[in-house]
C-alpha cells in the first residue's frame, strides 16, 4: 500500500459496517493475536465468510486462513522468507523483472510436498467422507420418507436399515448437524465453506488411514522420486484490431532426465527447424520423434499434420454409430507426414508396398493414399490434397528450439467454423439431457413429487443445474399425469437442426493458439501464445480480481 493507514482505516470501515450489517446470522468481527500481532477476524458461524487481515509495514494480507496468515508475519520478520529460497531466485534468472510481465506464477516444490504430504492427503480424504457421509444421510431420509420412516433422527435411519451401523463414526470424533437447510461438520463448518486445510488439526490418525497414505507415499516415491518447482511468466498486450495476444512462458526446472525416461524415449532432440506445411493449414502440429520400445529401429524424425480450411466436415446433430464416425474421418480434411521417412506407415496394409512412378501407393482396405518425394511422406484420404501438399513441404528454420510445436489458426472466422460450432452443440446438447435425466430418476427413485426434484438434487450435490444451451429446466406433461424434466432450448430430437443464432462460446473470443514444447536435461518448458478477441471495450480488460466488497474480505466463496 503506499499510504497503509488510509488503507487500513478505511478496511477497517468497511468490514466493520459489514459485520453490523450480517448481524442477523451471527456475523462477528474482532481482534485476535497471532504471534504477537493484531489481527481483525471476520467470521459467521456456518464460515460462510471467514477473512483474517493482516497488516505488516506496508504489506497487507487478506486470507480465510490463519495458517497463511502466521506465514505471512513469520516471513516479514525474515523467517523462511521467498527471498531466502534457491528455487525462487533460480527462478527469477531465468524469468527477471525486466521482462515486466503481467502475471508471474511461481510454485515452489514445498508447495507441492504439502500437497501431497499427509496432512493434506489424509484430511482431503477426511472431508471427502464427511461431504458423502451428508450425502448419504440425504438419500437415506429420501428413501425413508417414501417408506413412512421417521426421518428426524440419522438414529432412525440407522435402525431402519437405511443407513449402516458404524455410520457417521470418524477418527476425529466429528460429527453431523443440521442447521436450517445446510449441513455442518462439528470440526470443518457448513459444507460448501469448510475450514481451510491448514487451520484443521490433525491430532491422531488410525491404522487404516496410515496404510492408505503409505501405499500412496510407496506409488509416489517409485514414479515421481522428485518434485521439481515450477514457475510461468504471462505477458498480455495488444496485438491488432480488437485482438488481445496473451503471450506466456512455463518451466519445470531442474527437470532431470532419470525422473522422466519414459518421455525422453519418445521424444527426439529439439530443432530449430520445423516443416513448413500448406497455406491453407488451420490447426497444425509437429513433433521431433525417436525410436522407442515399440521401434527401436525407427530413426530421429519429425512428424507433421494438419486439418485445413475447408468445409468438408459433417455438421450433422443426430447420435453417430462407429460406422458413421470412420466415415465421418475419411471426409477430414487432413494429412499427416514425416520427415525424413520414418517409416511407420509401412506398417499400415498395402502403404508399404512399391510406390508408383508418381510416388502414391493406396491401401483399398483403409481408403488410405501414400505419397513419398524426397525426404518426405505423407498421407491423407485424398489424393489430390497431397498433390497439393508437395508443392508446399520445405523446411524453414525457426526462432526457438523445441521437440513438439502446435499452431491453431482464428476458427471462428474459418470454414471449419460450422463443424466447430455443430461440435459444441451437440456436446452440450448431450450434457442437458443428462442432467434432466438425473432430475427425472430422483422423481421416480424417490416418489418425488416432480416439481422437487430439482431443488432436492441441486441440495444434494450443492451445485446449481444449468442448462448448457442457455435454455431452462421445466418440466412438461407428455401424458396425462405424467411430468417429465426437459430444456426450453432442445431441438426437435427427430430431426435435429442448428440454431441459426447459436455460437458456440469458445468461438466468441478464441482467435488463434500456439505452443512449442522443449524437454532437455535441464529444464521442461513451454512458449506461447493465445490471441482473444475482446468486445465492448477499447482497452485491454483489467486483471483486477478484488472488485466489490465480497472478494475484498475473502469471505463469500467455497473454500474447499
Amino acid at each position: 500500500a503506499k499510504n497503509t493507514k488510509s488503507l487500513e482505516n478505511n478496511l477497517a470501515k468497511k468490514r466493520r459496517l459489514f459485520a453490523e450489517e450480517h448481524a442477523d446470522i451471527g456475523c462477528t468481527l474482532k481482534d485476535v493475536d497471532v504471534d504477537g500481532v493484531r489481527v481483525q477476524f471476520l467470521k459467521t458461524p456456518d464460515n460462510r465468510y471467514r477473512s483474517f487481515h493482516v497488516v505488516q509495514g506496508d504489506k497487507h494480507l487478506i486470507t480465510s486462513s490463519i495458517s497463511l496468515a502466521r506465514r505471512f508475519i513469520e516471513a516479514s520478520r525474515g523467517n523462511r522468507s521467498l527471498a531466502q529460497s534457491l528455487e525462487f531466485r533460480y527462478a527469477r534468472q531465468q524469468m527477471p523483472l525486466s521482462r515486466d510481465d503481467t502475471v508471474f506464477i511461481f510454485v515452489p516444490s514445498k508447495l507441492l510436498h504439502n500437497l501431497l504430504g499427509p496432512h493434506y492427503q489424509i484430511e482431503i480424504a477426511r472431508r471427502n467422507r464427511s461431504i458423502t457421509d451428508m450425502q448419504m444421510v440425504e438419500l437415506a431420509s429420501l428413501a425413508a420418507h417414501n417408506e413412512g420412516f421417521d426421518t428426524s433422527k440419522i438414529e432412525n435411519l440407522i435402525t431402519h436399515g437405511f443407513l449402516p451401523e458404524q455410520f457417521g463414526r470418524r477418527p476425529d470424533g466429528s460429527q453431523l448437524t443440521r442447521v436450517d437447510d445446510f449441513w455442518v461438520d462439528s470440526i470443518r463448518g457448513r459444507r460448501g465453506f469448510f475450514v481451510p486445510i491448514p487451520d484443521v488439526e490433525l491430532a491422531g490418525v488410525t491404522q487404516a488411514e496410515i496404510d492408505d497414505y503409505s501405499l500412496r507415499r510407496q506409488f509416489l516415491t517409485e514414479n515421481l522420486s522428485q518434485l521439481d518447482p515450477m514457475f510461468v511468466g504471462l505477458k498480455r498486450f495488444g496485438y491488432e484490431n480488437n485482438i488481445e495476444r496473451i503471450a506466456y512462458d512455463a518451466h519445470i526446472a531442474p527437470f532431470g532426465q532419470q525422473k522422466y525416461g519414459w518421455l525422453f524415449s519418445m521424444l527426439g532432440e529439439p530443432l530449430q527447424e520445423r516443416v513448413q506445411g500448406s497455406p491453407n493449414d488451420i490447426i497444425a502440429f509437429q513433433a521431433s520423434l525417436q525410436g522407442s520400445s515399440l521401434g527401436q529401429r525407427i530413426p530421429a524424425h519429425q512428424v507433421f499434420g494438419a486439418i485445413q480450411d475447408e468445409p468438408q466436415l459433417s455438421t450433422d446433430l443426430k447420435a453417430k454409430t462407429l460406422f458413421n464416425t470412420i466415415e465421418i474421418l475419411r471426409t477430414v480434411p487432413g494429412y499427416l507426414g514425416s520427415w525424413p521417412r520414418a517409416g511407420y506407415l509401412d506398417w499400415l496394409p498395402k502403404l508399404g508396398g512399391q510406390p508408383d512412378e508418381y510416388g502414391f501407393t493406396y491401401s483399398r482396405l483403409l481408403g488410405l493414399w501414400r505419397l513419398q518425394w524426397e525426404e518426405y511422406s505423407a498421407m491423407a484420404f485424398d489424393r489430390e490434397r497431397l498433390i497439393e501438399l508437395q508443392q508446399h513441404v520445405h523446411v524453414i528454420p525457426t526462432e526457438r528450439p523445441a521437440q513438439i510445436r502446435v499452431d491453431v489458426g482464428d476458427l471462428a472466422n474459418s470454414q471449419l467454423r460450422p463443424w466447430a460450432i455443430a461440435q459444441n452443440y451437440r456436446r452440450s446438447w448431450e450434457t442437458s439431457v443428462a442432467n434432466t435425466r438425473l432430475l427425472n430418476t430422483m422423481s421416480q427413485q424417490f416418489n418425488l413429487a416432480p416439481a422437487r426434484a430439482k431443488q432436492t438434487t441441486e441440495a444434494l450435490l450443492d451445485v446449481d443445474l444449468v442448462c448448457s444451451l442457455g435454455g431452462e429446466y421445466v418440466l412438461f406433461e407428455p401424458s396425462p399425469n405424467r411430468f417429465v424434466w426437459h430444456s426450453t432450448a432442445w431441438p426437435d430430437f427427430s430431426n435435429p437442426t442448428l440454431p441459426d443464432d447459436y455460437t458456440s462460446p469458445l468461438l466468441k473470443w478464441f482467435r488463434g493458439f500456439q505452443l512449442e514444447l522443449l524437454i532437455n536435461e535441464r529444464q521442461f518448458a513451454v512458449h506461447g501464445f493465445l490471441d482473444i478477441e475482446r468486445s465492448g471495450s477499447t482497452s485491454l480488460p483489467s486483471f483486477d480480481m478484488f472488485k466489490g466488497f465480497g472478494n475484498l474480505m475473502g469471505g463469500g466463496q467455497k473454500s474447499e
